[in-house]
């Protein structure tokens, strides 16, 4: 396999044709923040003060991140034969479909012109999916907007840490980097947030 199969590699084919320059500045800015799926803000700050967008638009921003979720939510029952929710029976069905092959067979299928293609629209829902968990799992957490929605991180304010699901997301749908199961990944993104 080729690098371009790397999950950076796939980031630059579907993902980066997509976003405007500013975006791709605000990616930078946020990136020096970042260690691994960890960006640090300053403690106690609150997402009103961090976001780079008014209230409107900040909320426009989380409806996207809704109908990801909910769109996660009805492919999982669809496709993966769950009742619709997000659990570790979840995670445990979506390593077991989508193994190697499968993820191998699907970013080389996929047309890197169409920003709706069949492995961007998956890897958006999973790391909707795994938003969508940790909120729910880890206390004291939301969502801090980001354009494009994938750019958007769980976020702790008490600790100041945010986490970036939809970054997970990518790596795990890179054929090259297959790592640990999609719940240990996402246990260990709750321990984070304590900082």
């Amino acid at each position: 396999m080729s690098t371009s199969f790397g999950a950076e590699g796939l980031f630059q084919r579907f993902f980066v044709p997509q976003y405007l320059e500013r975006q791709l500045e605000r990616r930078a800015q946020n990136l020096a923040l970042q260690q691994g799926r960890v960006r640090r803000y300053p403690a106690g700050h609150p997402v009103e003060q961090l976001a780079l967008f008014e209230a409107d638009a900040r909320e426009t921003i989380v409806r996207q991140l809704t109908r990801m979720t909910e769109a996660a939510r009805a492919d999982n029952a669809a496709h993966l034969g769950a009742a619709g929710r997000f659990d570790d029976e979840f995670l445990a069905a979506f390593d077991a479909h989508w193994d190697k092959e499968r993820v191998w067979a699907l970013s080389s299928a996929a047309d890197p012109t169409l920003g709706n293609n069949d492995f961007v629209v998956l890897a958006c829902e999973l790391g909707a999916a795994l938003g969508a968990m940790v909120l729910e799992r880890c206390p004291g957490t939301q969502w801090l907007p980001e354009m494009p929605y994938w750019e958007s991180v769980v976020y702790r304010e008490a600790t100041g840490v945010g986490v970036d699901v939809f970054g997970l997301a990518r790596q795990r749908l890179s054929p090259e980097a297959l790592g640990a199961p999609l719940a240990q990944e996402l246990r260990s993104l709750c321990q984070q947030l304590d900082g």
